[in-house]
C-alpha cells in the first residue's frame, strides 16, 4: 500500500523529471494564436501588437517607435519585444545554446544600430549582443532569419550598451544564464516611423557532442578507417563528413573513398592510399547553430613490396635454412602459417626444425608501420627412389663388359665403382 507521503514522493520526483526534460528542451513563440505573452513595454502605446496573419507563416507580433518631436526634427525612441516568463529561469544548460527569430521592417532605410538582444539576471549584470555589422532586416513581405549563441566566443556579447564595448567574458554570459530575469529582442531598425514585426522565436540548448572522432588514425593501405561521433540534445540532429582541402573543410559524399557520410560514422577505404587528411563532422539540429566535431588525422602507410625466397630441399628428414631478400629497410618476419600465426623469427634466413615430410613456411617484410603480403618458401623433403634393378654380363679375356639397369621411372641412373661415397661414373 502506498502511503500519501509515498505519494507526494512520486509526484515529486515525477515533477522534477518535467521540470529537467522541460529545461533541457526548445523554447518556442510561434504566434500562431496570440502574443504568447510577449510584451513591448517601450514601443508608441507600450502595448503589443498582435496579428493572426503576415507571418512567416500565420500570426506574428509587431510594435513601432515612440516618437519625439522636436521641432528640427524627431527622435524615434527604441523599443525591443520582451521575452515571457518561459523563457526565463535558470538556463545554464543553454550556454552554447541558440536564440533564433525572424525579423521584418514596414519599410527599409538608413540603419541606426542598438543592441540586438539583451539579457539580463537578477544580480543586476546586463548584457548587450553587437554583431559585426547591425541587422537589417527586410522589408514585407519578407522576412530575415537571425541567430544569436549563446556565449562568449564570438565577443559580441558586451558589457556595456556600446559596439566598442568590453566583451563578455564566459562566466558573465552563463551567469546571466543561470537566472535569467529578462530577454529581449530589438524592435526598431532605423531612424523612422516604421513597424518593427517578429515571428518565430526559438530558444534551443546546445548540440552536446558527447563522442568525439579518434583524433589520430592509422592504416596501412587496404585496410579500413572509421571515424565516429555522436551527439544529443535535440530532436533532429544530422551528420555531415567534412575533409580539409586548401585550407577549407568540404562537405564529402558518398563516392569514392568514403562511405556513410551522413551519419554518425565515415568509413574509409585506404586501398589507393589518397585518402589521408584531416576530417570534421558537422552535427546540425533544428533551430540551432552547428556543432563540430574535433579534428580527426587520418594517415595511411604505404605497404612494402613483398621479398623473394630461396627454398631448399633435403632427400631425408633433415633442418633445412630457407632465405629471404629484397629488404630495403624494417625487418624480415617469417611464419608458419599463410594467414595469422605468430612470428617466428625476424632474420633473413630461417631454419627448420627437422622435418620429415615437405612444408612451406612464409616470410613479410615490415618496416615499422605496415607489412607486405607473405612469400612462401618451400623446404622440400624428397622421396627417395625405388632402387633399380641390374642385369650382370660376362666375356672371356680382356675387353669391355656391359652392365644394365632398369626400374627407373623418372631422373638418371648414377654407376659407382663402390657401395658407398666415391665418383658418379655415369
Amino acid at each position: 500500500m502506498i502511503t500519501f507521503f509515498e505519494n507526494r514522493n512520486i509526484l515529486f520526483t515525477v515533477s522534477l523529471i518535467l521540470l529537467c526534460g522541460y529545461a533541457q528542451a526548445q523554447i518556442a513563440s510561434t504566434f500562431n494564436a496570440n502574443a504568447q505573452g510577449w510584451t513591448t513595454p517601450n514601443d508608441a502605446d507600450g502595448t503589443i501588437g498582435y496579428s493572426a496573419t503576415g507571418g512567416n507563416p500565420n500570426g506574428h507580433v509587431f510594435g513601432s517607435s515612440f516618437v519625439y518631436n522636436l521641432g528640427a526634427g524627431s527622435y524615434y525612441v527604441p523599443f525591443e519585444f520582451v521575452a515571457p516568463a518561459a523563457f526565463l529561469g535558470n538556463r545554464s544548460a543553454y550556454y552554447n545554446g541558440t536564440l533564433r527569430y525572424d525579423v521584418q521592417q514596414s519599410s527599409t532605410g538608413a540603419p541606426n544600430q542598438y543592441a540586438e538582444v539583451v539579457i539580463a539576471n537578477s544580480l543586476g549584470t546586463t548584457l548587450y549582443y553587437f554583431p559585426a555589422a547591425p541587422n537589417q532586416p527586410p522589408a514585407a513581405p519578407d522576412w530575415a532569419t537571425y541567430s544569436v549563441v549563446m556565449n562568449n566566443a564570438s565577443g559580441f556579447w558586451k558589457t556595456i550598451n556600446s559596439a566598442t564595448g568590453a566583451a563578455a567574458t564566459e562566466a558573465q554570459v552563463l551567469a546571466v544564464l543561470t537566472g535569467l530575469s529578462t530577454l529581449s529582442i530589438r524592435g526598431l531598425y532605423r531612424d523612422a516611423n516604421v513597424t518593427g514585426r517578429l515571428d518565430n522565436v526559438n530558444f534551443t540548448p546546445p548540440i552536446i557532442i558527447n563522442t568525439q572522432p579518434a583524433p589520430s588514425s592509422f592504416a596501412c593501405a587496404g585496410l579500413p578507417i572509421s571515424l565516429t561521433t555522436a551527439a544529443s540534445g535535440n530532436p533532429s540532429i544530422t551528420y555531415q563528413w567534412q575533409r580539409l582541402v586548401l585550407s577549407v573543410y568540404t562537405n564529402l559524399t558518398n563516392t569514392g573513398n568514403y562511405s556513410g557520410v551522413t551519419t554518425n560514422t565515415l568509413n574509409i577505404n585506404t586501398t589507393d592510399g589518397t585518402a589521408t587528411g584531416n576530417f570534421r563532422c558537422v552535427i546540425s539540429g533544428s533551430k540551432v547553430v552547428d556543432a563540430y566535431t574535433d579534428n580527426a588525422s587520418v594517415f595511411i602507410g604505404t605497404i612494402p613490396n613483398a621479398p623473394t625466397t630461396t627454398g631448399a630441399s633435403s632427400c631425408v628428414a633433415a633442418s633445412l635454412t630457407l632465405t629471404a631478400s629484397g629488404l630495403i629497410n624494417g625487418q624480415y618476419r617469417w611464419y608458419a602459417n599463410a594467414v595469422g600465426g605468430t612470428v617466428l623469427v625476424t632474420t633473413t634466413t630461417y631454419t627448420t626444425p627437422v622435418l620429415s615430410a615437405t612444408a612451406t613456411y612464409f616470410v613479410t617484410i615490415f618496416d615499422g608501420s605496415c607489412e607486405s603480403t607473405r612469400t612462401p618458401a618451400i623446404a622440400t623433403i624428397n622421396t627417395i627412389p625405388a632402387a633399380p634393378t641390374t642385369t650382370g654380363n660376362n666375356r672371356c679375356g680382356n675387353g669391355t663388359v656391359a652392365l644394365n639397369a632398369a626400374g627407373g621411372s623418372a631422373g638418371q641412373y648414377r654407376w659407382y665403382t663402390v657401395a658407398t661415397g666415391c665418383l658418379v661414373l655415369k
